[in-house]
């Protein structure tokens, strides 16, 4: 009985073992595909390399979607005479944003830029605590350069706070995830908040996503980093609002010139 009993334990240990091992192969193939992709491509210019901008639609706002995969999966609303053209890619961090911009971004000629990126920077403190600082000033000087590059194409830019994480780690995470990256996540978006101008507004993602403790609420999430429809549909209500007001200056910017100014009168 006892031998039964031993030799049923040790296979579910070994079954277990073998499961893990699975799990941590796949992990570690799909981080290598990933990296040695990166190595061919740092910036990621193949990606959109190909892509044709939609014919752009007259009297319509044309707003490009720019950053990570956050960026990337985000279903746009369907606003009447909005023109979305999506231009984020997963995994990107702020320097490759800010480096394929040209490439990606200007020749579409955007009247908004929405902007959700600087994760990817900030959880490489995870693994490199000793450059947390050096990291958390690039990953800020990457945005104000991202947002400066759109302001001289004209545009204006819809600026998301970064979506903190679950703080659910999975195992595979596990190893290369620090308290310091939410911690990060915090300082860089009271940074961001400041950065508020007239062509810059703030999408507040983080308090929008959030909940009492700062973490992104599990209901909007599908993973530690990412979000799922519900979560999307929180900030596609407060997107929408901004891009009216975005369209409400454009149009009150369009006009100006035809108002008399009082320093011209006799």
């Amino acid at each position: 009985m006892k031998a039964k009993l031993l030799a049923a334990v040790l296979g579910v240990a070994l079954a277990a073992s073998v499961m893990l091992n699975a799990f941590l192969f796949r992990q570690a193939d799909a981080y290598y595909r990933e990296l040695n992709a990166v190595r061919l491509d740092p910036l990621g210019a193949s990606v959109y390399a190909q892509a044709t901008a939609p014919p752009r639609h007259p009297n319509a706002l044309r707003v490009v979607m720019l950053g990570d995969s956050r960026a990337q999966n985000w279903p746009t609303p369907a606003l009447r005479d909005v023109q979305f053209i999506n231009r984020g890619i997963g995994a990107q961090t702020t320097a490759q944003v800010l480096g394929r911009f040209e490439a990606d971004v200007a020749p579409l000629r955007p009247d908004v830029v929405v902007l959700q990126v600087g994760i990817n920077d900030l959880k490489v403190i995870g693994v490199t605590p000793n450059d947390a600082q050096v990291i958390r000033d690039a990953c800020l000087r990457n945005i104000r350069a991202i947002i400066a590059a759109a302001q001289k194409l004209g545009a204006k830019v819809i600026l998301t706070t970064i979506i903190p994480s679950t703080g659910q780690v999975s195992p595979a995470r596990r190893l290369y995830w620090s308290g310091a990256i939410d911690t990060a996540v915090s300082e860089i978006n009271a940074e961001l908040r400041n950065m508020r101008s007239d062509d810059v507004m703030i999408l507040d993602a983080a308090t929008l996503l959030a909940d009492a403790e700062g973490r992104l609420q599990p209901g909007y999430a599908t993973d530690l980093l990412h979000l799922n429809d519900a979560g999307y549909s929180v900030l596609n209500e407060a997107l929408a609002a901004q891009i009216e007001a975005a369209r409400q200056a454009q149009h009150s910017s369009a006009l100006s010139p035809m108002i008399p100014s009082p320093l011209g009168r006799n």
